[in-house]
């Protein structure tokens, strides 16, 4: 299973290319998408709704229905106990080593690595790359 973090599931989702050239580049037939991406996504469509103000109720509606669309063609991850531990302790060691990273990146690889998976599809590699185990691509 390889996994799409936040911004690679932004730029299918805003038509930078397809969920299906994706597959196909990466020959699987399924992505994984963790809890705490969920969370970023639907964050950054209430942003655009209640911060910027900049969408109707109809785009929101859309983007929204879109959203959830796309979700439900992934297996989805969720963040439990065992994950929330070895986020906050790769939150800590990273910070020790003056490398913090943004703690959803720690939450995301941790569910990532806490399902016995270690691939992940980012366009914010220099984050992830800093993740030991993790096997990092772009497209």
């Amino acid at each position: 299973m390889i996994f799409l973090d936040t911004s690679s599931a932004i730029e299918i989702l805003n038509g930078a290319v397809t969920l299906e050239e994706v597959l196909n580049k990466f020959k699987t037939d399924k992505f994984g998408i963790t809890s705490p991406s969920i969370f970023e996504l639907f964050l950054g469509i209430y942003k655009l709704k209640y911060l910027k103000k900049k969408i109707s109720k109809q785009e929101y509606q859309r983007l929204n229905g879109d959203l959830k669309k796309f979700i439900n063609r992934l297996e989805t991850f969720s963040l439990n106990e065992n994950a929330a531990n070895l986020g906050a302790k790769i939150h800590m060691k990273l910070k020790g080593k003056g490398q913090e990273i943004d703690i959803f990146d720690c939450l995301i690889s941790a569910v990532i690595l806490t399902n016995e998976f270690k691939e992940i599809i980012t366009n914010n590699r220099k984050h992830f790359e800093k993740i030991e185990d993790l096997i990092v691509y772009s497209f």
